[in-house]
C-alpha cells in the first residue's frame, strides 16, 4: 500500500549532535569525517558548517576547501 509518512529527521539530527559532541577541539580529521557523514545523510547546511570548522582550524586544508567549492 501507501506510505502515510516517514519520519527519520529527528533520529538523524540526534545522531549528528552525538557525533558532533565526540569531535574534539582542533580535530581537523574529526570535522572532515563529520562533514562527509552529513553529506551522506543529505544534511547539506550541517556539512558546510563542519567544513567551515575545518577551515577555522586550518584555512589551507585542501579537502575542506574542495568540499566548499574553492577552486
Amino acid at each position: 500500500g501507501e506510505i502515510a509518512r516517514v519520519e527519520r529527521g529527528a533520529d538523524v539530527l540526534q545522531e549528528l549532535e552525538q557525533r558532533r559532541g565526540r569531535v574534539k577541539t582542533g580535530d581537523v580529521r574529526g570535522w572532515l569525517d563529520l562533514g562527509k557523514w552529513c553529506q551522506n545523510q543529505e544534511l547539506w547546511p550541517q556539512a558546510i558548517d563542519c567544513f567551515g570548522e575545518v577551515l577555522a582550524i586550518d584555512p589551507n586544508d585542501e579537502d575542506a576547501r574542495f568540499e566548499l567549492g574553492y577552486r
